[in-house]
């Protein structure tokens, strides 16, 4: 099995998006957790993808951590290697996501998975993980079951937070077109005090 992380994936693909962008510097830090008006939520943690079979044939696994906001018709999804080093940032609003290169060239997509796809060479479900990370489903239920189906995926919770109202990890699995397995560790939330009130709530 090949084994990479975000960082030898993308050495070339350092970024920097919208509002939240940082200097794109080698050793900068996760960014401040502090919360903008409009935000709904941040999320922090780490994820690991492992590919059964990639486009070159290989099984494949890469890692490393995020930080995701939330805003109303508005996605932040920064991606760093496990050393905290900046290596891609998506942004989604207007129905169009947007990735701009260290050199300033901007690629556009329809979706954000089609960016995922290229940042961890899996299209990733970004519309769903705004619900599943949230421990709710996509078709409305407000809380979870601890394993189900949808979109295409298995989604299970393994473990929850303390008070059981949000999820600590998140496992998705599926099975074609190859077989792909995403472990997703919510280290720390941030969340409005009006989405604490609807249940969403940090851990």
């Amino acid at each position: 099995m090949r084994v990479s992380d975000w960082g030898r994936r993308l050495a070339r693909a350092a970024i920097v998006v919208g509002g939240l962008l940082l200097a794109a510097c080698a050793t900068e830090s996760l960014p401040p957790r502090a919360l903008a008006p409009d935000a709904l939520f941040i999320v922090e943690g780490r994820m690991s993808v492992v590919v059964a079979q990639g486009v070159d044939g290989m099984a494949k696994s890469t890692s490393g951590r995020f930080s995701w906001t939330e805003r109303r018709g508005q996605s932040e999804i920064a991606l760093y290697s496990p050393l905290g080093e900046t290596i891609a940032q998506i942004e989604v609003r207007d129905g169009l996501a947007v990735l701009r290169s260290a050199d300033g060239s901007l690629e556009y997509a329809p979706t954000p998975e089609a960016l995922m796809a290229r940042v961890v060479g899996v299209a990733l479900p970004v519309a769903g993980l705004r619900d599943w990370m949230r421990g709710r489903t996509r078709a409305g239920a407000a809380r979870a079951p601890d394993a189900f189906d949808e979109d295409g995926w298995h989604v299970s919770y393994p473990r929850m937070s303390d008070d059981g109202r949000s999820p600590k990890v998140v496992r998705l699995e599926r099975a074609q077109p190859s077989a792909v397995d995403v472990r997703i560790v919510i280290d720390e939330w941030t969340a409005a005090v009006h989405q604490v009130s609807e249940d969403v709530a940090p851990a």
